[in-house]
C-alpha cells in the first residue's frame, strides 16, 4: 500500500507540472514515513509533531519516496523504501526538537539530517529517506539522456 500511494502521488503531481510545460524535463516526488500500517505525513502542528516523536522513540519505521520524471526524452518512475531505527528520545529531547521548529514541515515529524537527530541507525538510502533517492533518480536522468 505506501509504494502504491507515493507512486500515485508523485505521478499526478508531475503530469500537473507536464501538462502545463510538456518540453520540460518534470521530476517530482513524494515521501511518506510508514509506521504501524498508516502513513505518517507532515504534523498538523507542534502537539501532532509531539506526538508523533513519542510514538517512533526507540522503534523502528519505513520512509518510502515515490518519484516520477517526465519529459520530451522519456519518462522513467519509481519506489525507494529505506528502514529507520529511532532513538529512545526523552520530553526534554522530543520538547527541544518540537520547540526548534524543525519537525514541523517534515513527513513523520522529523529529517534524518537534523542535528541533533532522532535516529538511530537506517538501511537503505539516506537520500530516500532525506526526500529524493539520488541514486534511482540520477540513474533514470542518464538513462533518458538528461545526465551523462
Amino acid at each position: 500500500m505506501p509504494e502504491q500511494l507515493v507512486a500515485r502521488l508523485a505521478r499526478r503531481k508531475a503530469e500537473d507540472v507536464f501538462s502545463r510545460f510538456p518540453d520540460a524535463a518534470v521530476l517530482a516526488a513524494d515521501t511518506v514515513v510508514w509506521f504501524g500500517g498508516r502513513a505518517l505525513g507532515k504534523p498538523k502542528d507542534a502537539a501532532d509533531a509531539r506526538a508523533t516523536l513519542g510514538s517512533l522513540s526507540g522503534r523502528e519505521h519505513e520512509v518510502y519516496t515515490g518519484w516520477c520524471l517526465l519529459s520530451p526524452a522519456g519518462s522513467r518512475s519509481g519506489v525507494c523504501r529505506s528502514g529507520v531505527r529511532f532513538k529512545t528520545l526523552g520530553a526534554a529531547f522530543i520538547e527541544a526538537y518540537t520547540a526548534s521548529g524543525a519537525p514541523l514541515d517534515k513527513a513523520g515529524s522529523y529529517g534524518i539530517q537534523d542535528v541533533p537527530s532522532p535516529v538511530e541507525s537506517y538501511t537503505g538510502s539516506l537520500t530516500n529517506i532525506i526526500g529524493l533517492p539520488q541514486e534511482e533518480v540520477g540513474q533514470a536522468l542518464k538513462e533518458i539522456g538528461i545526465l551523462q
